[in-house]
């Protein structure tokens, strides 16, 4: 998956908050952030934040738990054992997004 997204080519700001949602994991995979904290710590406006989250959550690569809280879909990024990924993906399952990456041009 790591090599996928990095041929996605997303742009820096992106990548930035991408970056920061996968390091800010709770054990358990939870982001307990605002939109508002995770601009911050990106160095991104608000509304860039905002944009790029929508942009994730339609991919299925983000999922938002609830206000000031957010998941990476547990397939493609996970902070905790295989067990807790497990249980968290049963726990989730049909509200599980599915994945929905845009194609990577050149790729068959």
């Amino acid at each position: 998956m790591s090599d996928y997204l990095g041929r996605l080519r997303l742009t820096g700001a992106e990548y930035a908050l991408l970056l920061v949602l996968n390091g800010k994991q709770n054990r358990g995979g939870l982001i307990e952030m605002t939109q508002g904290q995770l601009a911050a710590r990106a160095r991104l406006g608000r509304t860039d934040a905002s944009r790029i989250l929508k942009k994730f959550r339609s991919w299925g690569l983000v999922i938002k738990v609830g206000n000031g809280a957010y998941r990476i879909n547990p397939r493609v990024a996970f902070y905790g054992t295989s067990e807790e990924q497990e249980a968290v993906l049963s726990e989730l399952d049909e509200d599980l997004p599915a994945l929905n990456l845009p194609k990577i041009p050149g790729d068959g």
